[in-house]
């Protein structure tokens, strides 16, 4: 049992990591210091990584106690076989206010509908760091501080006063301090940045300062910020002054003291580039860059794809370079082209790769050249346009499968050789399967019964054991049981006339019901105490003075027995009775887990009735001739009249029928009507619902075999083959009675757990939980895993015996590949009456969606 719990494990383990792996994401979150003085600049840094080309912006946690200065970003990219992995650094300078222990939130971001988050972090924050107390200054050392104040200011700086349009500029602010520290960067104002493309540079994790001599006087300078700035416009931009605070302590001042300083604004003078020697594949890249090609493979095929990666790397504005001209292909088709980019901020420049990537496939076997790439550029420092190329690739294609794109004449007849599809299914009834569970009526509520029950389970353990430990409780829930079995003795002997024999019987029925509602003992059953504990239970007056009158009638009947008749006998029974109804209905009443249970299932009689009537619908309103028609179609198929069949079985189709061997026939009859398209639509159909008749599998795979588009799958090793193997030997309702068989199980483990004392079948449930567990969690994840694929994978079948793939939704765009009838697609976006489809090789495109139609419908 052990073992088949570890094998359940693994594979629920990997079938987990198959599905989720590419989703991973992750958000970090890192401090250069967890401990500061007040005013002292802090770096704050979220890194956000994971396989996605476009990852979203993190979401800040509360910086109530800090202000914070947005410091630039960082990223970087990798497109390795056709997936992306990418980072974002996000730089911030958060400043404490105040002495403490501050902890900032957790950075958070929203990603397919899920939420990443990073830890925590905490910072303690002190008044001063390193400073050691001196003495009081006198009032002599005050003054002369006074006229000795320190020296602060700003400088804007830029390396080049000329820049072309797209030529990069370093800017940055520079702080200047003599005979002053900087204990607190309060903030600025910065001017908008017009007319120019900014990317900031992140400031580094520690940062140092330097000395410098202006006018003969030793300056400390820190560099506050840089950027780099590629103007976007010819003319003289002008860069605004910024005004700066800091609170500053000074050397011959007692107390710190804020200071505004403004820097100085700037104006920059750019030219337009020159239009001599202007190339035509000009796009307006400025920098110095290089060129250079890499292929996937060397072993190329025909009608195979091949990826020939194209990168252009230097300095520059890396983000705007655009793709280079490709040249003319010879004896290729290319299919998609996308790209990826790296950039570096560096104080001195911005420095990266872009890279493009194509989708080749082979037309022909043999030699095939693919021609330069052609990529030009204006070099700033060389002050003229240069024009690079990629080097002549020869590649030799080997024969290959046949095309994707291959077109079919005409429209003749299958034909097949010694083979042939296998016969239809003669079945005397069909029924209507309907819709998968889950997406049937009242599936959650069917899924919350064994919660029911459950709970139901737990309330009669809890109730039984305080049977067993409670007396009061014990005796008062079976007094009406107790008194009703009384009454009908009593009654037994009324009908056989022995009235002496029950003259002690009212009495006892009497004190023995009163007894076990009030937890008396059977000594002091007397009228005094009676009174006594009724009055204690608030029980009301009238139903106390009931209660005595016919406890002294019950003792005159005891006593002088001769003196009373059966219709006094009947009388005072039937006043008992009445007694016993109104102290049920009053304050003393304790509630038997019987009445429990039918007042619990009153209330959900209605519900269960319409969850059936809603869960068996389908087959409810099946119609009746829906079988002779199916025979009928039978019958047709079987004299070769397949157009006629086909009619009868589409009809019933009409009538809301969804049946495996439905489908399976109304397939075969189209296969030998020579329309390929639609049998092997109605085969995929059929397999839906008879996911391990070998039949429905035969005859699919060979209409395939039929298809004119041969399409290269993803290879799998076989371990996960096997997991697919399993996963598809069963659909969503297989997997869903399993689950719900296995839920059931568990519930009864539990029962006995809470319920049974036996210690063998106690024992024997511990031992098989652990495996029904697994065999449960596995079952659901799968189940989970194929709800899933249902509701976010559309498949569809191409009918068209040819229909054209474009670029885009409409005529206008370009044809990049054809599709033919039989051919399998999943489902992307849609655009009015286009639709965006898929293949399992990746090529993708928008085709007519009247050329399609879906497989579940």
């Amino acid at each position: 049992m052990k073992r088949i719990g570890s094998i359940l494990f693994l594979l629920l383990f990997y079938i987990l990591s198959v599905h989720l792996s590419a989703q991973d994401i992750s958000i970090e979150a890192s401090v250069s210091e967890t401990e500061a003085a007040i005013g002292e600049r802090i770096n704050y840094s979220i890194t956000v990584s994971g396989k996605a080309g476009n990852l979203p912006k993190p979401q800040l946690p509360s910086f109530a106690d800090f202000q914070i200065y947005n410091a630039g970003t960082s990223s970087s990219f990798q497109f390795i076989n056709g997936v992306i992995s990418s980072s974002v650094i996000y730089n911030y300078a958060v400043i404490p206010q105040k002495e403490g222990s501050f902890t900032i939130g957790s950075a958070k971001i929203e990603y397919q509908g899920k939420v990443y988050q990073s830890q925590p972090i905490t910072i303690k924050v002190v008044k001063e760091r390193g400073k050691k107390p001196g003495k009081t200054p006198t009032i002599e050392e005050q003054v002369f501080r006074q006229r000795e104040q320190s020296e602060v200011f700003v400088k804007a700086l830029i390396n080049k006063s000329t820049a072309y349009i797209n030529e990069p500029v370093n800017f940055q602010y520079k702080l200047y301090i003599n005979n002053a520290t900087l204990s607190h960067n309060y903030g600025k104002e910065s001017p908008p940045f017009t007319g120019f493309w900014v990317e900031d540079i992140p400031p580094p994790q520690k940062i140092k300062s330097s000395i410098e001599t202006l006018n003969s006087k030793k300056y400390r300078t820190l560099v506050l910020e840089r950027k780099i700035l590629f103007p976007t416009s010819s003319g003289v931009h002008r860069i605004g002054k910024t005004k700066f605070q800091f609170i500053i302590d000074d050397l011959f001042s007692l107390f710190s003291k804020r200071v505004i300083r403004e820097a100085n604004d700037l104006s920059i003078r750019v030219l337009p580039l020159p239009d001599k020697g202007k190339p035509e594949d000009f796009k307006g890249c400025v920098g110095h860059f290089a060129i250079s090609t890499k292929l996937s493979t060397t072993k190329i095929k025909q009608n195979q794809p091949f990826v020939l990666k194209v990168v252009i790397s230097g300095t520059g504005n890396i983000k705007t370079i655009n793709e280079p001209l490709p040249p003319t292909w010879e004896k290729v088709k290319l299919y998609d082209s996308s790209s990826s980019i790296n950039i570096n901020r560096t104080p001195a420049g911005l420095t990266g790769s872009k890279a493009f990537e194509y989708i080749l496939i082979p037309d022909t076997a043999g030699e095939i050249r693919i021609n330069p790439f052609r990529f030009s550029y204006f070099n700033y420092m060389k002050k003229k346009y240069m024009t690079l190329k990629t080097s002549l690739i020869k590649l030799y294609a080997q024969p290959g499968p046949a095309s994707i794109a291959i077109t079919r004449s005409g429209s003749t007849p299958v034909e097949m050789v010694g083979k042939d599809i296998r016969f239809i299914k003669e079945v005397s009834r069909i029924k209507n399967e309907g819709a998968y569970i889950h997406r049937k009526k009242g599936f959650f509520l069917l899924v919350l019964f064994p919660f029911f029950a459950l709970g139901f389970i737990y309330y009669y353990s809890r109730y039984k054991l305080k049977m067993e430990t409670d007396i009061k409780f014990a005796r008062a829930s079976r007094a009406f049981k107790l008194a009703r079995k009384r009454i009908m003795d009593i009654e037994k002997k009324l009908r056989s006339h022995h009235l002496i024999d029950i003259a002690y019987d009212f009495e006892k029925l009497l004190t023995g019901y009163i007894g076990d509602k009030l937890n008396i003992p059977s000594a002091s059953l007397v009228i005094d105490e009676i009174k006594k504990s009724l009055e204690k239970e608030n029980v009301p007056l009238a139903l106390v003075t009931s209660i005595t009158d016919l406890y002294h009638k019950a003792n005159m009947i005891r006593y002088a027995p001769a003196k009373a008749g059966k219709t006094e006998y009947e009388t005072l029974l039937n006043e008992i009775k009445g007694l016993f109804n109104d102290m049920e209905s009053s304050s003393l009443k304790e509630r038997s887990l019987r009445e429990t249970i039918i007042e619990w299932f009153n209330k959900i009689k209605p519900i269960i009735f319409f969850i059936m009537l809603l869960w068996f619908s389908p087959l409810l309103s099946e119609p009746s001739p829906v079988n002779e028609l199916f025979q009928q179609g039978n019958k047709n198929y079987k004299t070769g009249n397949y157009e006629k069949a086909i009619g009868i079985y589409e009809s019933i189709k009409q009538k809301g029928v969804k049946n495996g061997y439905l489908y399976y026939n109304l397939g075969n009859a189209y296969f030998k009507n020579s329309q390929l398209g639609e049998a092997i639509l109605n085969y995929e159909r059929a397999r839906l619902y008879l996911p391990r008749d070998r039949d429905v599998k035969f005859n699919l795979e060979f209409a395939e075999n039929l298809k004119v588009d041969s399409i290269q799958e993803m290879e799998y090793n076989p371990f996960t083959k096997i997991i697919f193997f399993v996963y598809d030997l069963f659909n969503v309702n297989i997997l869903f009675i399993f689950v719900f068989i296995l839920s059931w199980l568990l519930v009864a483990i539990f029962a006995v757990k809470w319920l049974v004392k036996n210690v063998l079948y106690r024992s024997l449930a511990a031992r098989i939980f652990p495996t029904i567990v697994m065999a449960f969690l596995f079952f659901l994840i799968l189940f989970m895993i194929k709800v899933y694929h249902a509701q976010n994978h559309i498949d569809s079948v191409v009918l068209a015996s040819e229909s054209e793939v474009r670029s885009g939704p409409g005529q206008d765009f370009t044809v990049i590949f054809t599709l033919h009838e039989g051919t399998k697609v999943r489902e992307r976006n849609y655009s009015q009456r286009w639709t965006q489809i898929s293949l399992p090789n990746g090529f993708n495109g928008w085709i007519d969606s009247k050329d399609i139609e879906r497989i579940e419908k």
